[in-house]
Parts: structure tokens; C-alpha cells; sequence
């Protein structure tokens, strides 16, 4: 008996381990590198979809530093609130060690948001911008 709970235990913790990451399948992530027209996206969040959507994202350099300048889109016809963060990496895909917060954020109907995110480090030449529905936890 005592080996079957224990056995039984050890296939949950693995099944966990190896299981979808929700808390990453509940956002929407929009991912691109430095001099790249390509935004890898992954609409993960069904909250989201069809509603805050990232357009016209473009990038540049100043001072050594990285610059991406992009508009969250609201398109539907209601305001929607969710948050947003971004995560930087550098050249060997490594993420780059920074407070990034949710940042709550409210887009009425049809509305449009532009950001420009500043990277931390002039070692950063990949972004990731990730949003979620307000009513996640982290």
C-alpha cells in the first residue's frame, strides 16, 4: 500500500512537470529579434484573442540601446482590460535579468495603444511582449 502511494505520487509530480505551463497558455506572446520583420506570435490566452492584438512593431538602436516602437490594437467594439510586460533577451537567446511587472491597462473599443519599450542593457536584441486578461494571477 505504502509503495503505491508512493508511486502514485511520483507520477503526479511528473505529470506535472511535463504539463502545460497555464499560467503561459493564458497569454498572448509576440516575440522579435533586432532587424527582423517577423513577429512570432502565440495566442495562448482565449480571453485575448480576436481582442488586443500587437501592429506596425519596429525597432531601432540609440545610444547602443534597443528601441521597439509598437501599437496594441483594441479590436473589438468594447473596452477591454489586461495587462501587458515585455522580456528582453540577448544574442544567445539568455533572458536578460530585470524587474518586468504586469502593467494593467485599459483600451476602449477599437482604440489603440502605442509603446515604446526601451531595452535595459545595449546587450538586448530580442523582445517578447506578453498580455493577459486582468483576471489572472501571477
Amino acid at each position: 500500500m505504502k509503495k503505491t502511494i508512493i508511486g502514485l505520487a511520483l507520477l503526479t509530480a511528473l505529470g506535472a512537470c511535463q504539463g502545460p505551463n497555464w499560467s503561459q497558455r493564458s497569454q498572448n506572446t509576440y516575440r522579435a529579434s533586432e532587424g527582423s520583420f517577423e513577429v512570432k506570435t502565440d495566442l495562448g490566452s482565449s480571453l485575448l484573442s480576436g481582442g488586443v492584438e500587437l501592429e506596425n512593431a519596429r525597432s531601432h538602436r540609440e545610444e547602443g540601446r534597443l528601441f521597439v516602437d509598437l501599437d496594441l490594437v483594441n479590436s473589438n467594439s468594447h473596452r477591454t482590460h489586461f495587462e501587458w510586460r515585455v522580456e528582453w533577451f540577448d544574442s544567445f537567446g539568455e533572458p536578460v535579468k530585470v524587474n518586468t511587472p504586469w502593467r494593467p491597462t485599459v483600451l476602449e473599443g477599437s482604440a489603440t495603444k502605442h509603446l515604446v519599450l526601451v531595452a535595459p542593457t545595449e546587450a538586448c536584441n530580442t523582445w517578447q511582449l506578453a498580455t493577459r486578461s486582468r483576471n489572472e494571477s501571477n
